[in-house]
Parts: structure tokens; sequence; C-alpha cells
């Protein structure tokens, strides 16, 4: 039993001493897979994760602002809808002062007929 034991040390001994060290991760070093290379340096990954989230980020934003009602994407339409506004036409969705746009409507009535 003892000598099983021996031989069992000895050629665990034998395999790791025989292993050349050659990075300073000597112990995930027998995990890798023989032909197994890196494309990147460890060190590296972060920064690509960080400039990743960046741009996605960035990218997540310009969607958002492509998106407003100030943008227009119709290349074959009127590409100038603010200008079909008239002056007593409100645009707003609440109407802190009505009697004002009221008032204005009657002034360009007034305007018009004379």
């Amino acid at each position: 039993m003892a000598q099983a034991w021996r031989a069992v040390f000895s050629a665990a001994t034998t395999t790791a001493s025989s292993h050349q060290v050659t990075t300073p991760y000597a112990a995930a070093e027998p995990l890798r897979h023989p032909g197994h290379t890196r494309w990147v340096p460890v060190e590296t990954l972060p920064i690509f994760a960080v400039v990743g989230g960046a741009v996605i980020g960035a990218g997540y934003y310009l969607a958002r602002l492509s998106q407003g009602s100030e943008v227009v994407w119709d290349r074959h339409g009127d590409w100038k809808p603010w200008d079909k506004i008239k002056q007593d036409q409100n645009t707003k969705f609440i109407t802190v002062h009505p009697e004002f746009w009221q008032k204005r409507k009657e002034e360009v009535k007034t305007n018009a007929s004379q």
C-alpha cells in the first residue's frame, strides 16, 4: 500500500516539477488547454469593458434623442412643420393663460378683416 502511494506521489511531483512556469499566474497554467492562446492581455479587459459600456450608452442616448419631437425624419414631406403654425394657434398641452390665446385669436380675426 505504501508503495502505491509513493508511486502516485512521485508521479505527481515529477510532472509538477518538470512543468516550466512561463507566466506569473502559475496556478492557472495547468488549467489551460494546450494550444490555447490569448488574443489580448488580461490587463486590457477592464478598459474594453468600460469603453464598450460607454459606446453602448452613447448609442442609447443618441437613439433616445433621435425620437424627440424636435427631430424630423421625413425627407419627402414638409421638413419645416413649424412654419405652418398660425400666430393664434396654441401648441402646448397645458395652457396656463387660456384667455391670452382667446384674445390673440380675436386680434388676428380683426386684423384679417381690415
